[in-house]
């Protein structure tokens, strides 16, 4: 199988490639476009009980930064677009040619209830698509169209049913993501969103090649079925083949991790980034992440590689919730050592800790003094004053699981 790894080297391996360990990428433009560039995208979320998942997840890399930053490197400079990754993300224009090709695929065999009512409002569709053409970038509200026939669902109105088309219509690559205003959408034209160099049209081989070695970069180390999970999640057909190919290249290679089971991969490019961790490198650093951040994301590997149980209990009822609405983990060093129940109050200008929990064994003036640190920097950041007096009392009343 090549090499073997320790268990605590893969876990330094994903999360130095991540860009959460080493020196910080610089706060300016080129130093978020490297750190973005590591990660491949960045999911879009609506939650904001702190601030925006997409921006915590760039603010945990580089710290500090303008906050309208990733908004001119979309929507100006059209260096990220809207589109669909693991999930809802904002991706690489490099990588437009991958997701692209999937939005291809959607159109040519789109789910059959979905093909029926396509088929049945042709006009409606050609209509939203006009609209868009003379007045793009344009909200949907501002689409006056009605469909010849509803999605069959009683309590559909008209706008809901262009919303509906229009979701639609960005999964098959016929309308995309303009710029947003006041976190609203402006849909328009691809053509009028993507560069001329984007009309490239690989192969499905080739797809799935581009996607496996992203993934695995932005992974450091995984298996085949964490690839599967990341990046054009679910969208690997002949995975094996691929990465067996891609060994015989030369252009990854097979390993193993510690006692855990399966066959792990490393990208080549990545090996020298191991070999360092190998001969001892590790500068570590301390960062709450989102319950969203690409670490986190397969949750299943986030168990195997850190022993960290994390699960979103945003939907989950009040009273069933474990440890609650937005929950955000603490990262110190290579181990996941707590979470921290967080919340901006943003009438009182403060961020306020509900609760935190420990991991075994952690929890102790180490941790809680990294811990206090995160809170301050991420508290700067959304602009809001950290409460010592909550935050202090939750942290000494911290649980142990």
């Amino acid at each position: 199988m090549g090499r073997t790894i320790s268990h605590e080297t893969a876990r330094r391996l994903a999360i130095a490639s991540q860009g959460l360990a080493g020196e910080r990428e610089p706060a300016d433009d080129e130093g978020l476009r490297r750190a973005i560039t590591r990660l491949g995208c960045l999911q879009l979320d609506p939650t904001s009980a702190v601030a925006p998942s997409h921006r915590l997840v760039v603010w945990s890399r580089v710290g500090q930064h303008e906050y309208s930053a990733l908004d001119l490197l979309a929507y100006r400079d059209r260096w990220m677009l809207e589109g669909a990754a693991h999930e809802a993300s904002f991706v690489l224009d490099d990588d437009a040619a991958i997701h692209q090709h999937w939005c291809r695929a959607r159109r040519r065999a789109p789910r059959p209830r979905t093909a029926a009512w396509l088929h049945d409002n042709r006009a409606f569709v050609r209509r939203v698509l006009a609209q868009i053409e003379r007045h793009g970038p344009i909200q949907s509200r501002d689409i006056d169209e009605s469909p010849q026939r509803p999605w069959p669902s009683g309590v559909w109105t008209s706008a809901r049913n262009v919303a509906l088309l229009l979701e639609i219509l960005l999964g098959q690559g016929r309308v995309m993501v303009g710029r947003r205003e006041s976190g609203q959408r402006l849909w328009d034209l691809p053509e009028r969103c993507l560069r001329p160099a984007d009309i490239e049209r690989p192969g499905t081989r080739e797809v799935v090649r581009r996607s496996v070695l992203r993934a695995l970069g932005a992974l450091g180390v995984a298996r085949a079925d964490h690839i599967q999970a990341h990046f054009t999640r679910s969208r690997y057909p002949d995975l094996a083949a691929v990465l067996a190919g891609l060994v015989r290249a030369g252009r990854v290679q097979a390993t193993a991790v510690g006692s855990l089971p399966g066959a792990w991969y490393v990208a080549t490019e990545t090996l020298p980034l191991l070999e360092q961790i190998e001969v001892g490198w590790w500068q570590p650093r301390a960062t709450l992440l989102s319950p969203f951040d690409n670490l986190l994301c397969d949750r299943s590997r986030a168990e195997v590689l850190f022993d960290f149980h994390h699960r979103l209990e945003i939907y989950v009822p009040p009273a069933k919730r474990r440890w609650g609405y937005w929950v955000m983990p603490f990262l110190d060093g290579d181990r996941l050592v707590g979470r921290v129940d967080l919340v901006r109050d943003r009438p009182r200008g403060e961020s306020i800790v509900n609760q935190t929990w420990w991991e075994p064994g952690c929890g102790g003036r180490t941790h809680r003094r990294a811990l206090d640190e995160s809170l301050g920097e991420l508290s700067g950041f959304v602009g809001a004053r950290p409460n010592p007096g909550l935050a202090a009392t939750s942290l000494e009343r911290g649980l142990r699981r």
